[in-house]
């Protein structure tokens, strides 16, 4: 009960890019979650020491990835070099 995983479909090979309709539908999938755990605030912290020393505050989740707890590349260079665009928008989509 720590954490909700995502999969998302992408293209086959790196940078592993994602169709702009699946990105568009991870950033309200990221919406209906944090409101249904009641949460305003999305963060990407883009360091993983610094993400699991980080306590958030009653109303905020915290991204994390793959990569950070095994040998793998998820989520792909495409998107993870977008996480901090997704906190943003679906922060600014909870505060509307």
């Amino acid at each position: 009960q720590r954490a909700i995983t995502i999969e998302c479909a992408s293209d086959g090979t790196e940078p592993f890019a994602f169709h702009e309709i699946v990105y568009q539908t991870l950033i309200r999938l990221c919406v209906d979650i944090c409101r249904r755990n009641g949460k305003e605030k999305l963060l990407w912290l883009g360091d993983r020491d610094m993400t699991l020393e980080y306590s958030p505050s009653a109303d905020e989740m915290i991204l994390t990835v793959h990569r950070w707890f095994t040998n793998k590349s998820c989520p792909g260079t495409w998107m993870y070099s977008r996480m901090g665009d997704l906190a943003d928008q679906v922060t600014a989509e909870l505060n509307r």
